[in-house]
Order: structure tokens, then C-alpha cells, then sequence
């Protein structure tokens, strides 16, 4: 005996027909630089038996145009998968989930950072949401909640306007240096800057001053891998291999010289113990000769040593220039490897170092193939490799680090 009337099952069907749109969203696969999404009518996962499908998402969730499908039906799940640079599987069509079980017409973004699982907050955060339907740009809002008090209006620090219908993320620009609690938002707009429903639910991040160890960095350091993967998401923060609390000071993009000019504000913000120092790959790809390099690394030495922090340099993470040019167009000098190998040599010689060049590297000295999808930024084992043996030296050479 059935429990619904058939008037239930006429009220449902109408309720599914006034649906707009579906969020759909996913856990993230590792090393997925995209990812293929299915509907099918039935539960099965069989891309043959596809009613729709996109074969290209950039982020772990997607919102579907209800329209393209036959809702009343109530026969439609969704399944997904993730997919390389070259849209080859990763992994088997996730089992099928009713649509009907999704997110149905929500009225606000859905982010997607995921700074609880970091040790510390980024000095430079990243802030990443699922992209809106029909959205041709976003607000995005950062505060400083000085008193904790919620009934106290909170100080507006960021305000930003993303343009772009695909833009999920967004790279903050200021340091965040000040201890406290901070929160940030996003919304859509349309393309006449009419918000397309509420503001996301507030995210909270917190900074702290101390902490024994910090790194100090560019992009790898930073995080972000799988070409469209941001930082906010820890399975490509090499620290989070580690087994221990360092603080993340890295900066996307950074060569050695913006390293050494970042250090008095950014470093000496937090006075840390150790300072693990890795740097020198947007340097050397673009031309700068390995002696340059060494001479700012030398200065970020010296530097250390004036403020009493121990200085653990880290050997200069290897590219794969074919791989580069195929997936991002950068064209690297042809000089690199012997400009990497006299930094490196140099590195060797110093108390502290850590060498991650040579699990990363293949026969001819490039970066594996296998752990990289943009020959530039190591993936999820890239960075598991880096943040393990700089978790392993630290334990093993300094006593109490893990206190």
C-alpha cells in the first residue's frame, strides 16, 4: 500500500517544476584539475544513459539551469567524476544521488575554503565558492571582529568586486599580521550589479600571534595545485604533510627579492623559532642567474640570524618546461637546470637544509610528470613529498618542535 496520495505525488511534481536551479556538490578528488557531471534518468552512472552532462567544472560543486531538465519525472540522479588537464578519468563515476536530494533553489553562494583544517590561517588568504548560475560577478566582503562581541559592529577591512561568470576565487592581496577573528562573505550580481540573492553564510578565520615555526615562500609554499585548485583547499598545502604547526607566510608569484622585502613586516610579525625558506623557481624559469638568487637567499640568511631565527632552507623545487608550455603557455629560459644546480649546490653547504629536488625530479632533472599537472606546482603526492621530509628533518633536529 502506497503512503502518498496522489495528491502528494501531484504537489511534489509541481514543486520540483517551480524549481530555478540545483547546487550539486561533491568531496574533492585529488589531483582532479576538473571534473565530468552526469544526470541520468534511472539510477544508474552510466554516461550512455545521459539525459545531460557537462564534461568540464572547475570546482567541487556546480549549479544546474533546472530548466535543461524534466524535473516532474523524479527519476534523475547525478553522478560525478574527476578528470585530468586532458579530461582523462581519475577515478569511476561517483554512485548516483537523486536529484531531487540536491540543493534546490538556493539563495546564497556556497564556499568552499576550508581554513578549520589549517594549523594556522594563511598570512595571504584565498577565498574560493561554487559559482552562481547566471552570476556575472561577485561582492566580496572581509571583516575584523576586534571585541568578539556580536552585537558590536564589526570593522570592514576588504571589499572587493570580481568580474567574471566562472569566478570561484579570489587571492587576497593584504597580510593578515594583527591576531584576532576575522570573517569574510561573498554574494552574486548580475550584469547590472543586481544581487542574485543573499549574502554566503560567514566564514571564520582566526590569527595567531607565536608559533615556533613559519615558512616563507612562493605559490608551492603557498598552496593550490591541479591548475585550478586555490589554496584554500589544505590537500595541496605541503605543510599540512608535515605532522607539525607551521605557520604559512607564502606568496603566489614570488621571486627571492619579494621574499627579502616581505620579511620585516611578514616575518617578524610572528618572531618564529624556525623559518623553513624555500624560493627561487620564478626566478630562475624567467632568466635570473643562480648567483643572484643565492645573494637574496643570503640576505634572508643574515636576516635571520640578526633576529635569532634558524634559517631552514629547502632545495629549489624542479619544473618540467614541456609541460609548462602544453598546459600554461610559459616559456621557461633555457638555462634553469644549471642555474637550479648552483642554487641548490650553494644550499647544501648551508647548517640547515632540507633536499626535496631529487624525489621530485625524473632522469633529466624536470619535475615528474606524474606529480604535476602544469610542470610548475606539485600536486597532492608533490606536496606530500615536500611536506613530509620538511616534517621529518625538523622532528629529527630539533628538539621540542612538536610542543
Amino acid at each position: 500500500m502506497s503512503l502518498f496520495s496522489s495528491n502528494d505525488v501531484f504537489a511534489k511534481k509541481k514543486e520540483m517544476n517551480d524549481v530555478k536551479k540545483i547546487r550539486i556538490v561533491w568531496d574533492t578528488v585529488p589531483d582532479a584539475a576538473g571534473y565530468e557531471l552526469i544526470v541520468t534518468k534511472g539510477k544508474t552512472n552510466k554516461p550512455s544513459q545521459a539525459v545531460w552532462k557537462n564534461e568540464w567544472i572547475s570546482t567541487p560543486g556546480y549549479e544546474l539551469d533546472a530548466s535543461l531538465l524534466n524535473l516532474e519525472n523524479g527519476d534523475l540522479y547525478w553522478s560525478v567524476r574527476g578528470i585530468d588537464i586532458n579530461k582523462k578519468p581519475l577515478n569511476k563515476f561517483s554512485q548516483p544521488y537523486k536529484i531531487s536530494e540536491a540543493q534546490l533553489d538556493p539563495v546564497s553562494p556556497l564556499t568552499t575554503t576550508k581554513f578549520d583544517e589549517l594549523s594556522y590561517a594563511k598570512m595571504y588568504p584565498v577565498y574560493s565558492w561554487i559559482p552562481v548560475l547566471k552570476a556575472s560577478g561577485y561582492d566580496l566582503q572581509v571583516y575584523y571582529d576586534e571585541d568578539y562581541n556580536l552585537t558590536t559592529p564589526d570593522k570592514l577591512i576588504v571589499a572587493k568586486e570580481i568580474q567574471g561568470q566562472s569566478a570561484f576565487d579570489y587571492y587576497d592581496e593584504q597580510a593578515y599580521r594583527q591576531a584576532g577573528r576575522y570573517w569574510w562573505r561573498v554574494r552574486a550580481k548580475n550584469n547590472s550589479d543586481i544581487p542574485l540573492g543573499k549574502w554566503s553564510e560567514p566564514v571564520i578565520f582566526n590569527v595567531e600571534s607565536g608559533g615556533k615555526i613559519a615558512s616563507l615562500g612562493d605559490s608551492i609554499t603557498h598552496g593550490g595545485g591541479a591548475v585550478s585548485v586555490p589554496p584554500s583547499e589544505p590537500l595541496y598545502d605541503w605543510q599540512h604533510y608535515s605532522g607539525l604547526k607551521i605557520r604559512n607566510l607564502g606568496y603566489s608569484g614570488n621571486t627571492v627579492s619579494d621574499m627579502l622585502a616581505r620579511f620585516n613586516d611578514d616575518v617578524l610579525a610572528f618572531k618564529p623559532e624556525i623559518l623553513v625558506i624555500m624560493g627561487g623557481i620564478n626566478d630562475l624559469r624567467a632568466g635570473t642567474k643562480g648567483v643572484e638568487v643565492i645573494q637574496g637567499l643570503n640576505r634572508i640568511k643574515y636576516k635571520c640570524s640578526f633576529y635569532n631565527i634558524t634559517p631552514v632552507f629547502v632545495t629549489v623545487a624542479p619544473i618540467n618546461p614541456y609541460e609548462m608550455k602544453t598546459v600554461s603557455n610559459i616559456v621557461a629560459t633555457s638555462e634553469w637546470l644549471r642555474e637550479e644546480r648552483i642554487v641548490n649546490e650553494w644550499i647544501k653547504r648551508q647548517t640547515h637544509y632540507v633536499d626535496i629536488t631529487h624525489e621530485l625530479s625524473d632522469f633529466n632533472g624536470w619535475l615528474r610528470p606524474e606529480l604535476s599537472s602544469d610542470g610548475l606546482h606539485p600536486d597532492v603526492e608533490g606536496k606530500k613529498i615536500i611536506g613530509e621530509k620538511i616534517g621529518e628533518y625538523l622532528k629529527d633536529n630539533f628538539i621540542g618542535i612538536e610542543s
